[in-house]
C-alpha cells in the first residue's frame, strides 16, 4: 500500500510532483502509452484512488525520546477508522485519551493520526506505527498493552463502539518511495 503525504508548506516536494506530473502528461500524449503502460501492469492493479489526509497532531501520540529513528520503521501497520457519521467529536475526544494515557506513561512508542478529506470515505481516520520488523512491532505492542493495561481496553472498546468500519493494513516501508522531510531544529 503507498500512501503519499503531500505537506502543503513544502514546496520542493510540489515541485518534483509537478515535475513527474508533467513527464507522465507528455508520455500519455505519445499515441499507444497509455494502452503500452496498462499492459506493463498487467493485472497488478485494481483500481486507483487518490485522496487527501491531513495529519491530525492533536489525536497523535510523538514522544520526546521516539523508540524507533525513522530510518530504523520498516515495518508499517494502518489502522482505518471509518467513524460512524456525527461520532466524529467522541472518536476524537477518545484518541486524546489515548495520547494522555500514553504520556502519563512515559511510552517511547509512537503513532501518527490522519483524518480523510477530498476523495476519502466520509469520517475515515487512519493512524500508523511502526517498527524494525512485523516481530518487533507485535512484541513491542504486547508489551505496551501489558504497560497500558485495563485503561487501553476500554479506551479502544469505547473507540471500536464508534465505527462502522475497522481495516488493518501492513507492509513494508518503502524508504526509496517514501519522503521524509528531515526534523526541524528546536
Amino acid at each position: 500500500m503507498f500512501l503519499p503525504i503531500l505537506l502543503a508548506d513544502d514546496s520542493r516536494l510540489r515541485r518534483k510532483m509537478s515535475s513527474h506530473r508533467a513527464s507522465l502528461e507528455s508520455e500519455r500524449a505519445k499515441p499507444g502509452a497509455r494502452d503500452a503502460l496498462n499492459r506493463k501492469m498487467g493485472d497488478a492493479a485494481e483500481y486507483y484512488k487518490q485522496a487527501t489526509f491531513t495529519f491530525s497532531p492533536e489525536i497523535s501520540y510523538i514522544p520526546e525520546k521516539p523508540r524507533l529513528k525513522p530510518e530504523e520503521a520498516k515495518f508499517a501497520y494502518w489502522g482505518f477508522c471509518y467513524v460512524m457519521p456525527g461520532r466524529e467529536k467522541e472518536f476524537e475526544a477518545l484518541f486524546k485519551k489515548i495520547v494522555e494515557l500514553c504520556k502519563s506513561k512515559k511510552l517511547t512508542i509512537q503513532f501518527n493520526t490522519f483524518s480523510g478529506g477530498i476523495g476519502t470515505d466520509a469520517s475515515l481516520y487512519f493512524y500508523t506505527e511502526f517498527g524494525r520488523t512485523a516481530g518487533d512491532y507485535f512484541m513491542t505492542a504486547e508489551k505496551t498493552d501489558k504497560i497500558l493495561g485495563q485503561d487501553i481496553t476500554d479506551i479502544w472498546n469505547k473507540v471500536m463502539s464508534l465505527m462502522r468500519k475497522y481495516e488493518i493494513k501492513m507492509g513494508s516501508v518503502r524508504s526509496d518511495l517514501s519522503y521524509a522531510p528531515a526534523a526541524k531544529a528546536k
